[in-house]
């Protein structure tokens, strides 16, 4: 049996086409309820995030989840060299995009301005 392999941004690059192509299909086989923890930034700030959300949304998440790589076992991603401030707006987004799609699933397009003008101040408020 082959150990699971520590991931890194140049693997990541490399199959990032064929992963965004393929994460919201590998993402269904996900558990819902299943987490992953990202260590980001210099205090290593950690962040719980839903893992199915977060493969679907991003295929360098889909990766490390679902490509063999260390990371898929621990479910821990360590993002030491990104920027916490960020990394906040990566999960507001998460977040607020789930919100966004429900606007427009459920025909309220006010619903998603509120979405846009909440995001959009979060940036603004939040230096990067």
């Amino acid at each position: 049996m082959s150990t699971p392999k520590d991931i890194d941004a140049t693997t990541i690059t490399r199959e990032q086409t064929t992963v965004n192509s393929t994460s919201e299909r590998f993402a269904t086989e996900l558990d819902p309820g299943q987490t992953i923890l990202a260590i980001v930034g210099a205090n290593s700030l950690q962040f719980s995030l839903p893992i199915k959300l977060a493969c679907e949304k991003s295929g360098f998440f889909c990766a490390a989840c679902l490509g063999g790589f260390k990371e898929s076992v621990d479910k821990v991603v360590r993002l030491p060299e990104e920027s916490v401030e960020a990394f906040r707006i990566f999960v507001r987004f998460l977040n607020t995009g789930k919100v966004y799609v429900l606007g427009d699933r459920l025909q309220v397009p006010d619903m998603q301005t509120v979405v846009i003008k909440e995001l959009s101040q979060y940036m603004d408020t939040d230096v990067i």
